[in-house]
Parts: C-alpha cells; sequence; structure tokens
C-alpha cells in the first residue's frame, strides 16, 4: 500500500494526468486565493518562546500578528495535497519563490481557512530530536518542487519516520492525535479545487 501510494506521488509529479491528479473545474483565483493560506511568520519558535506543549504555544500564537508574515502559500501555490499522509506539494513557481526567501527552520507557520485559524505548527529537520507535542512540518525538494510534511507532532530519532508514508503508519503518539491536522475545512478547500489526491 505504502508501495502504491509513492508511485501515484512520483506519477503525479512527473505531471501524468490520471483521475485523482488531474486539475479541471477550478474554482475562480479570487475565490480561490483567500479560501486557505499557510502562513508563515517572520518570527522564529526560538524568538517567540514557544516551548514544546500545545496548549502553551497556541495561546501565544492566537495573539500573535499574522498580518506581516514572512511568506504565505494558498491554494493557486499548490500542485497536490496528498491527504493520507498530509504531504503539500508545491507549484514550480511558489517553490521558487520559497527557496529565493530566507530558510524556514524552526519558522512558525498557522493553517487558516476563510482567515480563521485552524492549527499551528513548527517547521523542523525531519532528524530534529526536539519534543514538540504539537504539528510540525518537514520540507524537503523532489523533482523541481518543495514537498511539505505535516505531521501532529515531532518523532524521535529511532522511530519510523512517516514522511511520503499513510498516517495509519504512525508512533502510538503520533497517531493520537493526527486528527487535529485532518480538518475537515482544509479538506473540502483542496477536494473543490480539484488538487486532493485520498
Amino acid at each position: 500500500m505504502v508501495a502504491l501510494r509513492r508511485l501515484l506521488f512520483l506519477i503525479c509529479l512527473l505531471g501524468i494526468q490520471i483521475s485523482t491528479c488531474a486539475v479541471a473545474n477550478e474554482v475562480p483565483n479570487s475565490a480561490r486565493r483567500h479560501s486557505f493560506q499557510l502562513i508563515f511568520l517572520r518570527q522564529t519558535w526560538d524568538e517567540l518562546r514557544l516551548g514544546y506543549k500545545a496548549d502553551v504555544a497556541f495561546a501565544k500564537l492566537r495573539s500573535a500578528d499574522w498580518s506581516k508574515p514572512l511568506f504565505v502559500l494558498g491554494v493557486d501555490d499548490i500542485e497536490l495535497y496528498l491527504w493520507a499522509s498530509q504531504t503539500i506539494i508545491l507549484k514550480t513557481a511558489a517553490t521558487d519563490r520559497l527557496e529565493s526567501d530566507r530558510t524556514l527552520s524552526h519558522g512558525v507557520f498557522g493553517v487558516f481557512v476563510s482567515g480563521k485559524p485552524i492549527y499551528y505548527g513548527v517547521v523542523l529537520d525531519t532528524l530534529s530530536q526536539m519534543g514538540i507535542d504539537w504539528p510540525v512540518l518537514h520540507q524537503e525538494k523532489v523533482n523541481g518542487h518543495a514537498v511539505m510534511h505535516i505531521l501532529p507532532v515531532q518523532i524521535p530519532l529511532g522511530e519510523r519516520h512517516p514522511s511520503g508514508a499513510a498516517m495509519e503508519e504512525m508512533t502510538p503518539a503520533a497517531k493520537s492525535k493526527r486528527e487535529r491536522i485532518r480538518d475537515p475545512r482544509v479538506e473540502e478547500v483542496m477536494a473543490k479545487a480539484k488538487i486532493l489526491v485520498k
């Protein structure tokens, strides 16, 4: 099953049109642009002193200034959203924009739908040993596309790492909190934009 998902991922990156990857009947740009936003703050996890626990971090982030972000991604920037693994594949133009900016390491992000926060997270390296108990984002580049893997918690070294694999294969700690990043409002937006792969 994992091999099949990875094959689908690679096929979609190569631009081969199959039914789950076809982008047709798109929502007009004006409607799509504001429906979903992945916003990165200018301040880092360290600068904001967010800590490791979700309740403390989220309380601070709810009162943060999201109006002057470092970087914003919308539906128009996304090539595909792989729902099972919570993997976002960016278009090449968005990838280029992202790379021209400063590194996002330890950066803080928020996922918003219709201007309302859904959840917050922090950008970490895959091998980071930070015991972050709230969503994290791991980033890599595949065939010219930035690929972002969103996980419900940071998974320590030595445990199976789920990036690119199904959420069902996560560690027990991550599995128990995965619903926090599987919000139906995000799923609905991606489905309407015809970029959702279930």
